[in-house]
């Protein structure tokens, strides 16, 4: 190559060189971080906030099957007291679960916490986001008690949610535990409990 030519070509890298610099959000994106426990409570409140209002977007999508929550009752109840998990990338939600403490203990004596408000932004799907954040909210429960049982509830006859328990790894009980059916009470939808507790050895 001349001289000449060589001159030319450095001369078009730096115009491109020039060129990207006005764009600094492509140097600025992150890969997918995982937040949870007191990693996800010590963040400002700001970003928690932040989090929790696409948290309460995602489950908006899904008034019938999933509990609706205010950011600010997300963060208090869970993102403060080490009971959620979540993935950002960039700083956008990509899927989201949290522990919901049961009151009393199971019939073998553990502390007993909920899998719930699972979910995955739409269109991030079948990307592993779920399984990972489902594993990191049941491996906190190990932080939090030397004994857990985290179990997860859907309805007998919803076979969709059944499978994605029973592929991540989820124990189909057949029977519902009495802390279950005393917090239930009567009159309540047909479930079906899966016990979650043993998900993290697959991690």
């Amino acid at each position: 190559m001349s001289i000449g030519a060589e001159l030319q070509y450095g001369g078009r890298f730096d115009r491109w060189r020039d060129f990207i610099k006005q764009f600094p959000d492509l140097d600025s994106i992150k890969p997918s971080s995982l937040l949870t426990g007191k990693q996800l409570a010590n963040l400002s409140y700001s970003d928690k906030l932040n989090y929790a209002q696409q948290v309460c977007v995602m489950l908006s999508l899904h008034p019938n099957t999933m509990l609706q929550f205010k950011p600010e009752g997300l963060i208090h109840n869970y993102m403060d007291k080490n009971l959620s998990a979540l993935i950002v990338n960039n700083g956008i939600v990509l899927s989201f679960a949290k522990l919901y403490p049961w009151t009393g203990v199971s019939d073998e004596g553990k502390n007993v916490f909920e899998l719930g408000s699972w979910i995955t932004k739409k269109g991030c799907e079948k990307k592993g986001y779920g399984s990972q954040v489902a594993k990191a909210v049941v491996k906190q429960a190990y932080s939090l008690t030397e004994n857990p049982q985290v179990v997860a509830l859907t309805e007998i006859h919803n076979q969709g949610p059944q499978k994605i328990l029973q592929d991540l790894g989820g124990l189909k009980l057949a029977n519902l535990p009495s802390t279950v059916k005393v917090l239930l009470g009567e009159g309540k939808a047909e479930l079906v409990c899966f016990d979650m507790t043993d998900i993290v050895a697959t991690a």
